[in-house]
C-alpha cells in the first residue's frame, strides 16, 4: 500500500477517479437491467428460473437455493429468535449471578447454560429430527472424550483432527451416516425433521468441536512462556485493565479447568443462534462472554446493526427483481449471445449477489447472538468491491473462519515459516470443508497460488524503498487491478459456474480485437476504484495509526 502522504480527497486526480467509478457503476447496472429484460430473446430460457415478486409485480430471480431457503424461512427465524432472546434475557436479568456487578461476575449463569442446552436439544429435534439429534450428540460426545482423555498429549490434536474430518467426509459420502447399516436400528433414520439433511450443519459443528479440544489441549499444556505473554498483554491492554477481557484476551487466555466441562461444551457446539451458519467463535471466547457480557454490545449498536441489515436486505430485493444474473448463469442463456461487456457485468454482479446473500445470512445470525450477549467477529466488514489485496480480501470475506484457520491450522503448521505450503494446506481444507467438489478444490488451490504474485510484488517493490517515487501509488494501482481480476476469476470458478463457465466467459471477452476499448474501460474502472481504496485506507491510518480499529 502507498505511503500516507497528504490527503488527496477532492483533488483533480481523485475527482476524475470518482467520475469514472460513478459512470462505470451506473453503466454496469443499466447493462444488467437491460440483459434481464423480457424483450431479450434469451428471456425464454431464463423465465423458468424466475418466480413472482412483490416490487411493481415484476418477476424475481430467487433461483439461488441457499438464499431462497434463508429468505423463505425468515417468517420462522424471526419469531424463533425473538422467543429465544426474550427467554434468555429474562434469565440473565433475574439469575443471581447475572445480578452481580459486572466486575464481580466471574462465575457462569448456570440457568442460562441449561436454558441454552434445553433449547438446543428441542431445536435440533425439530430442525434435524430425532435421527439428527442422536447423530449430532453422538459425534460431539466422541470428539469431547477424545479431547478429555488425551488432554495434554501431543496425540490430542492428531486424533481430534482425524476424527472430525473423517466424520465430515463419512456423513457426506453416506448421506447422513444411516443407522440402517446396524441390524435393528434402521427405524431411527425414519424420524427426520424439517431439514432431513442434518449433516449440512455438521461442518460448522466440527469447527467448534476442534476449537474445544485444541483450547483444552493448550490449557493443559499452558507453559510459563504462554502465561507470561498473556500477563504482559493484560498489563498493557487498556480494555483488560478496566476489568473486562478484550476480544484478543477472550480467545488467547485459557479458562479455568472447571470451565472445560460437558454441559458447557454441548451448549457451545449447538448454540442455536450460530447453529446453522455461524459466524464462528472459539470455545474460550464463548465461555468468557457467558461470564461477562461485552460492554461493546449496547442497545444503540444493536439498533444500528439491525437498520444496516434491513437496508442491505431491501437492496438485495431490488437486485433480485431487476438483475436476473443467477437465472441467466444457471440457464447458460449468455453463451453465444452476450457481448463481452455483458458477460463481464454478468460475472461481476454474480459475485455481488454471492457477497450480499452471505452478508445477510451471517449478519442475521450474528445479530441474534449479539442480542443474547455473545459478540462474534463480523464477516465481510468491507464491501466486496472495497478490496484490492488478495490476502486482505480473504481476511475480510469470511473473517471469523479466517481467524479460526489462523489459530487452529496455519499457526500450528508453523505459520509463515512454510508460508506457501501452509497456505495450500489451509485452502485445501477450506475447499473440502465447503463441499467435496472439484471446482472448489481448483478454487482453493488457485487462491493459494494467486497469493504469490502479491507477495513477490511486495518484495520487488517494497514501500520503504519506492515510496518517494511520485508514481509509486499508480504502480500499486496496476498491481491492484491484476489482483482484482484474479480474485474475480477464482471466485467465479468456485461459486458461480465452475471452470467451464469461467473459461467460456473469458473466451467471449477476448473474442475479437474490437473489444480493446472494453478492456481499456475495465482497466480504468478497477484502477480508479483502487486509487480510491488507497485513499480510504490512508484516511483510516491517519485516524488510527495503530490500526486497532480497522483491518486492511
Amino acid at each position: 500500500m502507498p505511503d500516507l502522504g497528504r490527503p488527496l480527497w477532492w483533488t483533480a486526480e481523485m475527482n476524475i477517479y470518482f467520475v469514472i467509478m460513478i459512470v462505470s457503476i451506473i453503466t454496469m447496472f443499466k447493462v444488467a437491467v437491460d440483459f434481464s429484460s423480457s424483450d431479450r430473446p434469451e428471456y425464454a430460457l431464463v423465465r423458468q428460473y424466475l418466480s413472482q415478486g412483490w416490487i411493481l409485480n415484476r418477476p424475481m430471480d430467487n433461483s439461488d437455493s441457499q438464499y431462497r431457503t434463508f429468505r423463505g424461512n425468515l417468517p420462522i427465524l424471526v419469531p424463533l429468535a425473538a422467543g429465544f432472546l426474550v427467554l434468555s434475557n429474562v434469565l440473565q436479568r433475574f439469575d443471581a449471578s447475572a445480578r452481580r456487578p459486572q466486575h464481580l461476575a466471574k462465575t457462569l449463569s448456570l440457568s442460562r447454560v441449561w436454558f441454552s442446552l434445553v433449547f438446543s436439544v428441542v431445536f435440533i429435534a425439530v430442525f434435524n429430527g430425532i435421527t439428527g439429534l442422536i447423530k449430532n450428540l453422538l459425534l460431539a460426545s466422541i470428539s469431547y472424550f477424545i479431547g478429555k482423555l488425551l488432554g495434554s498429549s501431543r496425540w490430542n490434536p492428531v486424533f481430534t483432527w482425524v476424527f472430525c474430518v473423517a466424520a465430515l467426509f463419512a456423513a457426506d459420502w453416506t448421506r447422513g451416516l444411516p443407522f440402517s447399516v446396524v441390524p435393528g436400528l434402521g427405524f431411527v433414520d425414519q424420524m427426520p425433521g424439517i431439514q432431513s439433511r442434518w449433516w449440512e450443519s455438521l461442518r460448522f459443528h466440527i469447527l467448534r468441536m476442534i476449537s474445544y479440544n485444541m483450547d483444552y489441549h493448550w490449557r493443559s499444556t499452558n507453559t510459563r512462556e504462554m502465561k507470561d505473554r498473556n500477563e504482559k498483554h493484560e498489563a498493557t491492554c487498556g480494555v483488560c485493565q478496566m476489568g473486562e477481557k478484550c476480544a484478543k484476551a477472550r480467545v488467547d487466555v485459557p479458562l479455568s479447568r472447571e470451565d472445560y466441562n460437558f454441559p458447557l461444551y454441548i451448549a457451545y457446539v449447538f448454540y442455536v443462534p450460530l447453529f446453522v451458519a455461524g459466524p464462528i467463535i472459539t470455545y474460550n471466547d464463548f465461555v468468557a462472554q457467558l461470564k461477562r457480557r461485552p460492554s461493546s454490545i449496547t442497545g444503540l449498536s444493536l439498533v444500528t446493526k439491525a437498520a444496516r441489515w434491513l437496508g442491505c436486505f431491501f437492496f438485495m430485493e431490488l437486485l433480485l427483481h431487476y438483475c436476473y444474473v443467477i437465472a441467466i448463469t444457471k440457464s447458460r442463456a449468455w453463451m453465444g449471445t452476450f457481448r463481452p461487456l455483458e458477460v463481464a457485468v454478468l460475472g461481476y454482479i454474480n459475485l455481488k449477489h454471492i457477497w450480499l446473500k452471505l452478508l445477510l445470512i451471517w449478519r442475521f445470525f450474528g445479530w441474534w447472538a449479539a442480542a443474547d450477549g455473545i459478540e462474534t467477529v463480523e464477516n465481510m466488514h468491507r464491501c466486496m468491491s472495497n478490496n484490492y489485496s488478495v490476502t486482505a480480501f480473504w481476511r475480510s470475506w469470511h473473517r471469523s473462519f479466517n481467524r479460526w484457520l489462523i489459530r487452529y491450522v496455519f499457526v500450528p503448521l508453523g505459520g509463515s515459516e512454510n508460508y506457501v505450503f501452509n497456505m495450500i494446506i489451509v485452502f485445501t481444507f477450506v475447499a473440502v470443508w465447503h463441499d467435496l467438489d472439484l471446482n472448489l478444490l481448483v478454487w482453493g488451490w488457485l487462491v493459494a497460488v494467486f497469493i504469490l504474485p502479491e507477495m513477490l510484488a511486495k518484495k520487488a517493490f517494497p514501500e520503504k524503498a519506492w515510496k518517494s517515487w511520485p508514481y509509486y501509488r499508480h504502480l500499486c494501482g496496476v498491481g491492484a487491478v491484476l489482483n482484482i481480476l484474479m480474485m474475480i476469476t477464482v471466485n467465479l470458478i468456485g461459486f458461480a459456474g465452475g471452470v467451464s463457465s469461467v473459461t467460456g466467459m473469458i473466451a467471449e471477452v477476448f473474442s475479437s480485437k474490437s473489444e480493446l476499448v472494453f478492456l481499456l474501460g475495465t482497466f480504468l474502472y478497477f484502477f480508479s476504484i483502487s486509487e480510491i481504496m488507497f485513499e480510504i485506507r490512508a484516511s483510516e491510518r491517519r485516524k488510527d495509526p495503530t490500526g486497532t480499529s480497522f483491518r486492511d
